[in-house]
């Protein structure tokens, strides 16, 4: 009796043990699960913090390509070049390298800001060391007059120089008058030789 006795109990305590078992095994996938769970969440969240960052480099991207927009046309309007100085042309041609850099700024990703920040500093530095085409059109400007002036001596000189002025209209005039000549003493030949056919024919 006895034994039947410790054989049920060995029996139920196999089974408990066995339950305990199963639950504990269970328990472990459920903590699993949901530690997955937890790294599935905060990937989630990182992904989410990510798009919101990206929303605002957009949003700041599109502010500065509209500040950047509007300031090349600006500085693309004739009043505004009519009045521009060659100083003034490149500190506009700066200012807009400085909103292309803040544009490359905002969507350039973290680990390239200091790579586009040493381009776009490069960039500056030669627009500021280029001569301004109002600065070009100004020196053009003042060569035009110059050659102006020296053609202006060139011919006020040849005015008071008679010796070399005068003398195509003087070697005309006289080609002119040499020709005139010439002709009056053909007609007073040809009438001089009429005439004394005239008196030899009355002649008996």
């Amino acid at each position: 009796m006895k034994k039947y006795k410790c054989e049920d109990y060995k029996d139920i305590i196999e089974s408990v043990l066995r339950n305990e078992q199963q639950f504990s095994e269970k328990l472990a996938e459920k903590l699993r699960q949901a530690e997955e769970l937890m790294e599935y969440k905060t990937l989630v969240h990182s992904q989410a913090r990510e798009l919101t960052q990206l929303r605002e480099k957009l949003q700041e991207g599109r502010d500065a390509s509209r500040s950047l927009n509007q300031h090349f046309k600006a500085l693309l309007t004739p009043h505004d070049l009519e009045k521009s100085q060659g100083q003034d042309l490149r500190e506009q041609l700066a200012e807009g390298c400085r909103l292309a850099e803040c544009l490359v700024h905002k969507l350039s990703p973290e680990n390239d800001e200091d790579e586009d920040e040493d381009e776009m500093d490069e960039e500056i530095e030669k627009v500021q060391e280029s001569p301004a085409p109002r600065e070009v059109q100004k020196a053009e400007e003042k060569e035009v007059p110059q050659n102006s002036l020296e053609e202006c001596a060139v011919t006020c000189s040849n005015s008071h120089n008679p010796s070399n002025s005068n003398q195509p209209h003087r070697s005309t005039k006289i080609t002119f008058e040499e020709n005139k000549v010439d002709s009056a003493l053909v007609v007073e030949s040809e009438r001089f030789h009429g005439e004394e056919e005239e008196a030899l024919n009355i002649l008996p």
